[in-house]
């Protein structure tokens, strides 16, 4: 997708941050598990174009803020690791909150690549 208005991103915001998430009606149903796929698809694509901007808007900061921004982002993801090990809910929100986790390190290891540059 080139265009945001291609698709309705309403409510997916919360999933742009870390459990706990509301938890919904049972989601390993056969149609709740595609549901699941497309979501997580959905959201791959929001975070890649928060990213992209986030690096935009970013462009002239300097080198000692990416490596605070690094080393938040970092502690971010220990804590965010740390809960995980406890978390429990259904499939749909085990699953977005490791997609969540995935782009945290992202998140965290794009910080460090720029401040290495």
């Amino acid at each position: 997708m080139h265009s945001t208005q291609l698709l309705d991103e309403t409510g997916l915001d919360m999933w742009d941050t870390g459990p706990p998430y509301p938890t919904g009606p049972p989601s390993s149903t056969p149609q709740e598990l595609v549901h699941t796929k497309r979501l997580a698809e959905v959201m791959h694509g929001r975070w890649v174009r928060m990213q992209r901007e986030r690096e935009a808007a970013e462009a002239g900061i300097s080198r000692q803020v990416l490596r605070e921004r690094s080393e938040m982002a970092l502690e971010a993801w220990h804590v965010a690791t740390a809960f995980m090990e406890l978390y429990d809910d259904g499939h749909r929100e085990l699953t977005m909150a490791q997609l969540w986790l995935q782009w945290l390190a992202r998140e965290t290891y794009e910080y460090h690549s720029r401040c290495s540059k």
